[in-house]
This record gives structure tokens, C-alpha cells and sequence, in this order.
């Protein structure tokens, strides 16, 4: 699949900082935060256009496997990085 855009997400325990990077551009800018939540993820999630040809990448820890499972469920592309 060619994906419109690479989110990288800093999953804290109340918050989740979301950067993105644009295939071919560097480098990824500051997107926002968001509160550590399903239905803060999911609210977001479904506000972009691109949603179906995003991939989301977290760093695999006790606060991101949450997200990832979200992710999973919600058949939202998602990859970890350890």
C-alpha cells in the first residue's frame, strides 16, 4: 500500500504526541497532542481525510501495546518500533 502519510505517536500515560512525516519530505513536524484515550485516538483518527492510507508507527512499551491493540481492532495500519 502507498501511504498518504507516516504518524509517529509518543504514547505517555495521559497523553499521546503525534508527529507526522510526508512520504519523500523531511523532516516530520510537530502535530499536536492529544489526550491518552480510545475515544481521543478514534475522534482524531476519523477527522482525517486519509485516514484509510495512514500508518502509524509507536515505540512497543507498556503505554503504546494499548494503541496498538486499538489500532488492530479498528483495522487501522499500525507498526511498532523496540
Amino acid at each position: 500500500m502507498d501511504y498518504t502519510r507516516y504518524l509517529g505517536w509518543d504514547v505517555h500515560g495521559e497523553t499521546i504526541v503525534i508527529a507526522e512525516a510526508l512520504p519523500g519530505r523531511d523532516p516530520a513536524r510537530d502535530v499536536g497532542t492529544i489526550p491518552n484515550t480510545s475515544e481521543a485516538f478514534l475522534r482524531w483518527i476519523r477527522k482525517q481525510s486519509d485516514a484509510p492510507t495512514i500508518l502509524i508507527a509507536y515505540e512497543a512499551g507498556p503505554t503504546g501495546f494499548g494503541l496498538a491493540r486499538l489500532c488492530q481492532r479498528e483495522g487501522i495500519a499500525c507498526s511498532s518500533e523496540e
